[in-house]
């Protein structure tokens, strides 16, 4: 099976307090020491991303019942109180049932990670949003989908659902207008249960192109990555001189070529048009 690489960006500011000239911890971990850091889902500022509800609003008898028949393959041992709930049909008189999904919620939203980037390094908007109004980076970073700098080697490659030991998930967000579907009992134990909660986002978050590195389980945390696989920094157009100096500081002890390049404004569009101007050898 092939692995091809692919490039990925992470806009970023340059300066914690650009008046001051106070740079950016995070940003200048990201180049100096190679770190990605991953995010609490609960630490987003959508509302909505990560942070959709699980519900059982609609289900009828016989995705109780399915449900129900799946936890007693899992948990054998809890058969018989899992029997009587099926038989009495207690989910028709104990409502304190419905909340069956709260476990799944601690466990995908308050105990996990993520890996936010994006696709293209020219958005106009995601300058303007997260590189401090053009003046700081987008730095591209070239992996595979082996190679994924998540903490966790790769696992068997002759078996696709064993990729890092199942507890990693990557994907393109998918963006819509409208709720996907919520409901646990046809989400349970599906792939579709993470693709709705943690790789769904508002439509109007479509222009940010985002690809999505989760991990299940795994605490909030930075992750070193490999030198050559920074292979472009790329500067906001309203960046000078001593933001390319600053950068190439940080990549002081890189040890890997890096090349450099700027966004400039196009002329008689909307757009930026990205120029690689130098490889930096350190």
């Amino acid at each position: 099976m092939s692995h091809p690489k692919r490039s990925y960006y992470k806009y970023r500011p340059l300066y914690s307090n650009r008046s001051g000239g106070v740079p950016h911890g995070f940003t200048q971990s990201l180049i100096e020491s190679r770190r990605l850091f991953y995010a609490t889902p609960t630490s987003f500022n959508d509302p909505f991303d990560c942070n959709l509800r699980l519900h059982a609003n609609n289900s009828t008898d016989d995705d109780w019942i399915g449900y129900i028949d799946a936890l007693i393959v899992q948990d054998p041992g809890r058969r018989d109180q899992l029997t009587v709930v099926k038989d009495r049909r207690l989910w028709t008189t104990h409502p304190e049932l419905c909340d069956f999904g709260i476990d799944a919620r601690r466990t995908i939203y308050e105990e996990s990670s993520v890996l936010c980037l994006a696709r293209r390094p020219d958005s106009i908007p995601m300058f303007a949003y997260y590189a401090d109004d053009h003046h700081g980076i987008a730095v591209e970073l070239e992996f595979s989908d082996i190679e994924i700098p998540c903490g966790i080697p790769c696992g068997d490659l002759s078996d696709p659902e064993n990729l890092y030991e199942r507890k990693i998930t990557f994907d393109d967000i998918e963006y819509l207008s409208d709720l996907p579907e919520l409901n646990y009992h046809r989400l349970y134990d599906n792939r579709q249960l993470v693709k709705s909660l943690m790789f769904t986002k508002f439509d109007g978050w479509r222009h940010e192109e985002e690809f999505r590195v989760f991990r299940k389980g795994i605490s909030a945390s930075s992750v070193e990555f490999p030198a050559e696989m920074l292979k472009r920094v790329i500067f906001g157009a309203r960046t000078g001189s001593a933001e390319v100096d600053l950068v190439k500081h940080w990549l002081g002890s890189h040890g890997h070529p890096v090349i450099l390049a700027k966004a400039e404004v196009s002329v008689g569009t909307f757009g930026l048009n990205v120029s690689d101007f130098e490889t930096y050898r350190p």
